[in-house]
């Protein structure tokens, strides 16, 4: 069963977010945090899927917080343009990103001179959205079931 995003997760989310931010956050100077607006980084194009989860969170986050949620989509380069932009803000709470699994795991495994490192640059705050995905061919290929893919791909191995 895949799970579905629903108002209460959103919600979750977004409370989890928030309360993980503030520690950064100077508190000396009398205001609470957020005191401005807070820029959440995509990693993707206006229209994208990651954009479209980004705006739909920014909205609730925003009215949670009482604070403006800008999205601030930085497409390209398999999101490590996000990336770099999140790393090299302040640790002050007013800057998070949505991260895909391409920025949190696979880009490691991709660029051999990836310039974060996901594990030591980026800390998760929480779980937004859980997708199916599949692997598909075309139908003239002999393989029906991912057992026969896999002994296809043995057998043209060799």
């Amino acid at each position: 069963m895949i799970p579905v995003m629903t108002r209460r997760r959103l919600m979750l989310g977004a409370l989890a977010l928030s309360t993980s931010l503030t520690p950064g956050v100077d508190l000396a100077a009398g205001q609470g945090y957020p005191a401005r607006p807070i820029r959440l980084l995509v990693g993707g194009a206006a229209g994208s899927v990651p954009d479209t989860i980004s705006r739909l969170i920014a909205e609730r986050l925003g009215r949670a917080l009482g604070q403006p949620v800008v999205v601030d989509d930085r497409p390209g380069a398999s999101g490590i343009i996000a990336m770099q932009a999140l790393i090299s803000a302040p640790a002050d709470g007013y800057t998070i990103a949505l991260a895909t699994m391409s920025q949190a795991v696979f880009n490691a495994y991709l660029f051999s001179k990836l310039s974060y490192d996901p594990l030591r640059d980026l800390e998760p705050v929480s779980p937004l959205v859980a997708g199916g995905m599949a692997i598909v061919a075309n139908p003239a290929f002999p393989a029906n079931a991912f057992g026969e893919f896999v002994a296809q791909a043995n057998a043209r191995l060799g």
